[in-house]
């Protein structure tokens, strides 16, 4: 048996697109697709409904803000001894699931599966978007780059990962501090999970055959959409480093190089600005925006410790 698990707030621009491609899925194998619904105010609700006799589907309600919540509680649910997590604005390839199953039976050794996610645009994205945002940690998408076969635990993304029920049953779940939750939220939801299981010798392995496309909104085209993103992507990133601490010069804790490197940044945007130069600028703003994240970050992390002692 495997299970689907899919959290949503508000999803209601997309969710409809998500369970329509779900009813394409191929695969031989019994399943169930559980959807919780995370306090939405929109038409989710109904959506789900709607779909409860074209699917093997459960609602479960979770009424605490945050996706990663909304995810435990699923996981009370869930039968499967196979757990495929996905989103709510996600289309997956008819066999998608089929080569998930398929991979997780080639590899026993292995406990984290991850796919290949792809982006769907809904209207032409602005070039110097196309052409100069990280896609990976702006939309989700996957690097060129992953191949089949072992991968960091920070390459298995919550859109399209899997997990063996036995790392759910050693009593790991989501980190309900970290991931959607509001507009401010920390990133690194999934990499949280992943490296700290990992940390308790769970692999990851990656599958490119298990295929879905990210739908990208209209909203999410947006510049300062972009940059809010990179905002949070240096949030997360702080608290995906090593926590041994620091062996670099630092300034109030926070390493020193992070600020030269933001003053260069700087530098770049103001000449950037001079020069009527729209992709150095852009380039230069998200640099800001994710130093600025991280230090940020690191500044109320370093605190609150030295407040707690």
């Amino acid at each position: 048996m495997l299970t689907v698990l899919v959290a949503t707030r508000n999803g209601a621009s997309t969710l409809t697109m998500t369970l329509a491609a779900m009813q394409d899925l191929k695969i031989d194998s019994p399943w169930e697709l559980i959807v919780v619904d995370n306090a939405s105010t929109d038409k989710s609700c109904q959506i789900i409904k709607s779909f409860k006799k074209k699917l093997p589907l459960r609602m479960v309600a979770e009424s605490r803000l945050g996706k990663n919540a909304a995810l435990n509680t699923g996981l009370k649910y869930a039968s499967g001894d196979f757990i495929v997590l996905t989103d709510d604005d996600v289309l997956p390839h008819s066999d998608w699931l089929s080569q998930l199953e398929t991979c997780s039976a080639d590899h026993p050794d292995f406990d984290i599966f991850g796919g290949r996610i792809l982006p769907y645009w809904i209207s032409n994205p602005d070039p110097i978007i196309l052409d100069n945002a990280p896609f990976d940690s702006t939309y989700a998408i996957t690097p060129k780059s992953v191949c089949d076969g072992p991968v960091s635990p920070g390459m298995v993304w919550g859109g399209n990962m899997a997990v063996r029920r036995k790392v759910f049953d050693a009593s790991h779940r989501f980190n309900e501090n970290v991931g959607p939750c509001g507009e401010n939220y920390l990133m690194g939801s999934e990499t949280e999970f992943t490296t700290r299981v990992y940390e308790q010798g769970f692999r990851s392995w990656f599958c490119n055959a298990a295929l879905v496309k990210h739908i990208i909104r209209e909203n999410q085209l947006d510049r300062e959409w972009v940059l809010s993103r990179a905002y949070r992507n240096g949030r997360g990133w702080w608290h995906q480093q090593p926590k041994r601490g620091f062996t670099v010069p630092c300034i109030a804790g926070l390493p020193r190089c992070r600020f030269r490197v933001l003053a260069g940044e700087y530098g770049r945007l103001l000449l950037a600005t001079l020069r009527r130069d729209s992709v150095a600028g852009f380039r230069a703003r998200w640099q800001i925006r994710f130093l600025k994240g991280y230090l940020t970050e690191g500044w109320r992390s370093r605190n609150a410790n030295t407040n707690r002692e």
